[in-house]
């Protein structure tokens, strides 16, 4: 069994930082300082050391031995930090993804963790007073990706905070104020060097870096912390000594069943059951994408062996779920993986048509189109959306007024002055805006609102046939016959008028000279000028 050495020196030093000689404000080179006796060292089991500490006046650096799996760890004690003589012990943690710290960290949606090393404990045998922060030094992963992320490492902590004695979790990015990486000679490896106080911490490589007002504040944490074999060595109510670790460490822990995974189409929502346990006093479930997934969804079941919650994302995608639950004795354990469930594409509510309950027909200024936009399922509506239409190429806007019978989006449009079109639609397949507010489906999800093209069956073009003619035509002039007398029943009359697209016909009326305002005959349609009229007189309207 591999066994770990902590190296314990003397070291003077002026403060607890003075060991360090940062040449630039992210990288500095770890100097061993002027080094006194060595204390007693004791080795434990894998991935666990620990070292008495009979002098606390003194100012110390404690070294995990450089072939050890701990190998680049150091921490750095203050004169008088300790209340009383302690062991320190240095152990690794769980893997970041066996614990809920990402989601009781808070950060934004956007920001994820890409890679993380597994935790690390510092902590005492005994429930000691800590009065100093400690000066820690993790090592850089050895891994690519982690030395070429620069200000995207970061650090995850849960910590016992010096002035509350609170249980706290939270984030220091590396950020060559907060935590540097720093070169250490003696190893000559970069380590991460920053401030902290007993507990455990997660070297994390993140998705992008984080603002500084995107740095969440410590946030009080009621999950313990717990080392490789699941046993908690702190908790809310302080460090756990280590007499209780190990007789809690003797009695097995409940080992869990696979839990079965299910998804409902019709409500999307995921469920993950997991058999009873009579000695499971409570659990946590995990929701991933897969095995490696370190942003998955935590949810809290409580003392329930079964939890639900609905799925929000819309694309096609496999989830897997486990069960982390405390036993009576407060050990954790942790089930395998349930099998991968598909969850297929979310189908969306979308338009099937948009038609109107208008007449077909020539419609002037003042008359009022209703459009209709007909969803396939139930839809809500916040805010005002609306559908821009095209009348021969000069857009209107059409309100929304209400939504009728749970489905259809009820749009208004008030012909004014002005406007024409041989053929009322919509300006394009885009034309729907929500706005300033939503369109959703009873789920919540946004309904689609991509329209039927404008040659589709379903487009109000092709469902309806209505025209607006609200353009004044332009009066006519310098009426009259083209000769002073004639014997004939039949004449030519001619008139000019202003060049109007918009005018395609002319209404004739013959009346005689002595009154015009009451016998006039019924009216001829002309399309031009002249135009053959029967009567000794004429007017034109």
């Amino acid at each position: 069994m591999a066994m770990i050495r902590l190296s314990i020196f003397l070291v003077s030093c002026v403060g607890l930082t003075a060991c360090f000689n940062f040449s630039t404000p992210s990288r500095a080179t770890l100097q061993s300082g002027k080094l006194g006796a060595e204390v007693s060292i004791k080795d434990e089991t894998s991935g666990k050391a620990s070292v008495i500490i009979s002098d606390t006046h003194q100012n110390l650096t404690i070294k995990a031995d450089a072939k050890s799996e701990l190998a680049g760890t150091s921490v750095a004690i203050s004169s008088g930090s300790l209340s009383l003589p302690t062991s320190l012990v240095i152990e690794r943690g769980v893997e970041l993804g066996e614990t809920s710290i990402r989601s009781e960290v808070g950060l934004t949606d956007d920001i994820k963790v890409e890679a993380a090393t597994a935790g690390v404990i510092i902590r005492p045998k005994d429930n000691v007073e800590l009065k100093n922060p400690l000066t820690i030094s993790l090592p850089l992963p050895n891994i690519t990706g982690f030395r070429l992320a620069g200000s995207k490492i970061a650090i995850f902590y849960k910590y016992i905070e010096l002035d509350t004695q609170r249980l706290v979790t939270g984030l220091i990015p590396v950020d060559g104020v907060r935590a540097s990486i720093v070169f250490d000679s003696v190893t000559q490896k970069d380590t991460i060097s920053f401030q902290g106080y007993f507990g455990s911490y997660w070297v994390v490589q993140l998705s992008r870096e984080p603002l500084p007002a995107e740095i969440p504040p410590a946030k009080v944490s009621l999950e313990p912390i717990v080392n490789q074999s699941r046993t908690p060595v702190i908790a809310s109510s302080g460090v756990i000594t280590e007499k209780t670790i190990v007789a809690a460490q003797v009695v097995p822990v409940v080992v869990l069943a696979k839990p079965t995974l299910s998804f409902d189409g019709n409500s999307r929502t995921l469920t993950a059951e997991i058999a009873d346990e009579k000695r499971i006093k409570s659990c946590l479930v995990d929701f991933v994408f897969d095995g490696n997934d370190l942003n998955g969804k935590t949810l809290d079941a409580a003392s329930s062996s079964k939890v639900s919650f609905a799925v929000a994302q819309t694309q096609a995608h496999t989830r897997l779920a486990r069960f982390r639950c405390v036993d009576e004795g407060g050990r954790s354990t942790i089930s395998p993986w349930s099998d991968a469930v598909n969850i297929p594409v979310y189908n969306f509510v979308r338009v099937t048509k948009v038609t109107s309950s208008l007449a077909n027909g020539i419609y002037k200024a003042g008359a009022v189109i209703p459009v209709d936009v007909v969803l396939t399922s139930q839809g809500s509506v916040t805010g005002s959306p609306y559908l821009v239409l095209d009348f021969m190429g000069v857009e209107r806007v059409a309100e929304f007024k209400s939504v009728v019978d749970g489905s259809t989006l009820h749009f208004e449009y008030l012909v004014q002055d002005g406007d024409l079109t041989d053929d009322v639609t919509y300006k394009n397949a885009s034309s729907l805006s929500a706005g300033k507010g939503q369109i959703l489906d009873e789920k919540g999800v946004a309904v689609d609102l991509t329209l039927p093209a404008l040659d589709s069956a379903l487009s109000l073009n092709s469902l309806k046939d209505i025209a607006v003619d609200a353009v004044v035509p332009a009066p006519v002039f310098s009426i009259g016959f083209q000769t002073a007398a004639t014997t004939s029943p039949s004449f030519p009359v001619s008139w000019a008028f202003a060049n109007d697209s918009s005018v395609n016909k002319f209404a004739v009326k013959l009346c005689e000279h002595s009154d015009c305002a009451t016998n006039c005959t019924a009216s001829s349609l002309a399309t031009s000028s002249p135009f053959n009229v029967s009567a000794p007189a004429v007017r034109i309207i």
